[in-house]
């Protein structure tokens, strides 16, 4: 399973930025493997694991989250 991860939109350039060096991301973006029946852990670990959240709080989003979240209903 693929999780693309990038810098929260709401940041500005400066905190984009920072975040990109951070995760070692290119073009403001990076993909994640793992194990599907890992995925909802990885997302928990990192904090993603609500579908809302303030850029002060968390500075990454999921991009592809509506194409994975049909597997992690299993887990709620």
């Amino acid at each position: 399973m693929r999780l693309v991860l990038a810098p929260h939109p709401d940041l500005t350039a400066g905190q984009r930025r920072a975040v990109e060096l951070d995760y070692g991301m290119k073009r403001g973006r990076i993909v994640l493997r793992t194990r599907q029946a890992l995925a909802f852990y990885v997302l928990r670990q990192l904090g993603l694991d609500q579908t809302t959240s303030a850029p002060r709080a968390q500075h990454i989003v999921l991009l592809n989250r509506e194409k994975i979240e049909p597997f992690l209903k299993t887990h709620e």
